[in-house]
């Protein structure tokens, strides 16, 4: 059976108590790689989120699908594919309501065979891509609370299924041609070379050339429980004045500011607010963090957080070559792969994301040499 016969709506719909003739779906964007469907579904005036999670995949597209793919079955590993369903019937995704950070309710699940099937809570509410400066703030002192609990002798639950050494995975696995970093074919692309800030070239370098350094500075840090795609699809203000957070597909065990550092990069990478606009957020983030720390009861030193913040920014050392091999493409999609984006738009503000992100990088090792970690 095929990955998409197993998520036809007309088959999926009934085993959560939907009638397909009753409903309107409409497709949410997605990583098909990771979550085969997401639709929103509109029954009797009502709105839910249907989630498909399966153990099988349709023949992979990229060499990351290939990889992804082969190891859906591990259930440390940050793909694997049943994680979100445990989360939720674990009620790990509970964990942070603490500081102010909740999850939509889940409303059924059904497994069949290899899939796994969640209906949930369809959040309202202000979703973090129109959010000011101040939300952000306030959301991350919510972060900071939840966070801080764990820090500060909560338990970081156990569970075998949770995800672990998550940033090094992530980033060392991506299959990228790293010797584009040295080719000055590579550089001189037209779209490289006239969006991407001269510095960069030896910035990533030095950035790739350390990312074992800040892998194992991560894995030294103090830890707690993080969602671990925390980003801005993933937020919405609900009016109850809680924050929603979506897709615990990856959570596990990390390192404190692990969340926070993936927030603000990604932010910009995915064109949620401007490049330019990075510096104002990541310290606005990073003060409203380190401030939900100390309401918690967390009294350690407040650079460990910007280290953890900081040293995250070796998630996306595979993003210099992978945009420097993709500047030969004859479109530029947006992430979900199906909306085209204007190619010099999105060179010259990723170039500037990625400047900053390896400047992050080299300030996460000076505060490592100062805090002797």
């Amino acid at each position: 059976m095929t990955t998409e016969s197993l998520v036809d709506p007309g088959r999926v719909l009934p085993l959560l108590g939907l009638d397909p003739s009753t409903c309107t779906l409409d497709n949410l964007v997605h990583n098909p790689t990771l979550t085969p469907a997401i639709w929103k579904v509109t029954a009797d005036g009502r709105q839910f989120v249907v989630k498909a999670l399966s153990s099988r995949r349709a023949e992979p597209r990229s060499a990351w699908d290939a990889h992804w793919s082969s190891r859906l079955h591990e259930p440390g590993h940050w793909s694997y594919w049943a994680r979100e369903g445990l989360a939720y019937t674990n009620g790990v995704v509970r964990a942070f309501v603490p500081g102010g950070i909740d999850a939509p309710d889940l409303l059924a699940s059904q497994q069949e065979e290899s899939l796994l099937l969640l209906l949930l809570e369809f959040v309202e509410g202000r979703p973090a891509s129109t959010w000011s400066l101040g939300d952000y703030a306030g959301m991350a002192a919510a972060l900071g609370r939840a966070q801080g609990e764990f820090l500060t002798g909560r338990p970081i639950p156990s569970h075998p299924w949770l995800s672990r050494r998550f940033i090094r995975e992530y980033s060392c696995e991506k299959p990228v041609d790293w010797s584009l970093l040295d080719s000055d074919a590579a550089w001189n692309q037209p779209l490289v070379r006239d969006n991407f800030p001269a510095e960069l070239r030896e910035a990533a370098k030095l950035l790739h050339s350390c990312s074992e350094r800040l892998c194992s500075l991560m894995e030294a840090l103090p830890r707690t429980l993080c969602h671990l795609d925390f980003w801005t699809p993933n937020l919405i203000w609900k009016p109850d004045g809680r924050i929603a957070l979506l897709d615990w597909a990856f959570v596990g065990e990390g390192a404190i500011g692990e969340d926070i550092g993936n927030l603000v990069p990604d932010a910009a990478f995915d064109h949620f607010v401007p490049a330019a606009a990075l510096p104002d957020l990541h310290e606005t983030a990073l003060d409203g963090y380190v401030r939900g720390l100390a309401q918690a009861g967390w009294t350690g030193d407040p650079r460990l957080a910007e280290v953890g913040m900081c040293a995250s920014a070796v998630k996306y050392d595979w993003l210099t070559p992978w945009m420097l091999a993709s500047a030969s493409a004859q479109t530029q999609l947006r992430y979900g792969g199906t909306e085209e984006i204007d190619a010099v738009f999105r060179f010259r503000e990723r170039g500037l994301a990625l400047l900053q992100n390896a400047l992050n990088a080299q300030r996460a090792l000076t505060l490592a040499a100062e805090l002797g970690i």
